[in-house]
């Protein structure tokens, strides 16, 4: 076969295999954090989606120091089951109740219920959520099996979660008055009470890159190609007669 034949031949091959490998690229997502309920808790979150597997990565500060903080990825559909875009909260779209307070069922109102409660290991139980350290800050990281129905709160599946982009993170738990705090169902002696429920940040998830960038594409259409015609000519009749006249 002529060598530009070939080359045209190694370059449709190549071509042809690119969806498969733009597909099997990690995806890249973040969420940067808006404190809720005059918090002051800042950071992000990191998210890599690879195949079926979600790793989260969470750094924030300005937490209640030594206590657990719930954190969860958000989501919902209407009604009819389109899917809805998560947004974060605000006093003055979400407090209906009108008492200067952002409380678990009003958050929800913007960014909906728990989609995947993010716990270490995966599972949800309340004790495996991050406990902030001493002076405030939380650095979390988890890989879920997406396949495995433990990872997900209530019924919800992979195909739920998806688009990715169309979801939150949010952050709960700071100490309010206890008046606050009942709202959430939580009581307490004191004036004060530790509501680990409350929101105190939320960010929505947003894609940073997830597909190979053009010229990497370019570079890696033309090592295919590169690769599959050394291997034709090879492992051709006249590609054997010249490789073993070179031994």
């Amino acid at each position: 076969m002529p060598m530009r034949s070939l080359w045209a031949a190694a370059l449709a091959v190549a071509a042809g295999l690119l969806p498969a490998i733009a597909f099997a690229v990690p995806m890249l997502f973040k969420a940067d954090f808006t404190p809720l309920n005059s918090s002051g808790v800042q950071g992000s979150a990191l998210l890599t989606l690879d195949g079926n597997e979600l790793t989260v990565k969470i750094n924030a500060t300005g937490l209640e120091p030594n206590e657990i903080h719930p954190q969860h990825i958000h989501g919902f559909f209407d009604v009819n089951g389109k899917i809805i875009k998560s947004t974060t909260p605000t006093l003055a779209q979400d407090d209906t109740n009108h008492d200067g307070y952002i409380e678990m069922a009003e958050g929800a109102i913007a960014y909906g219920p728990i989609m995947i409660p993010l716990t270490s290991p995966p599972g949800g139980a309340l004790a495996n959520f991050p406990t902030a350290s001493s002076t405030g800050t939380i650095n979390f990281m988890q890989t879920y099996d997406l396949n495995d129905p433990k990872t997900f709160a209530d019924s919800f599946t992979k195909a739920d979660l998806m688009p990715l982009n169309f979801r939150e993170i949010a952050l709960h738990g700071m100490t309010v008055p206890s008046s606050i705090a009942k709202v959430d169902g939580i009581t307490g002696s004191g004036p004060m009470v530790y509501d680990p429920l409350l929101p105190i940040a939320a960010g929505e998830i947003v894609a940073v890159n997830s597909v190979p960038e053009p010229t990497s594409i370019a570079l890696l259409v033309i090592g295919l190609a590169a690769l599959l015609s050394y291997t034709l000519v090879v492992g051709s009749p006249e590609g054997l007669s010249r490789t073993e006249g070179l031994a």
